[in-house]
């Protein structure tokens, strides 16, 4: 069993140099990815929540510029 998985090995030899950045590369993927779930939750939260109410607006707000014309 063990010579077996030793020839295995000999065909990763060649690919050896991208196991390191593929670790790396990895860990960034889960760590972004996560980031992602947790910034999309709030969201989601707002859009699927049963308390929430539909606040009416009758006027709308004036804007005023913010230029010297």
């Amino acid at each position: 069993m063990f010579k077996i998985y030793m020839r295995l090995l000999g065909f990763a030899r060649p690919i050896r140099k991208y196991a390191i950045p593929y670790f790396f590369y990895s860990l960034f993927y889960a760590l972004f990815n996560s980031l992602t779930f947790l910034l999309i939750m709030p969201i989601l939260k707002t859009m699927f929540d049963a308390d929430y109410t539909f606040v009416y607006v009758e006027n709308s707000p004036r804007w005023r510029s913010t230029r010297n014309t």
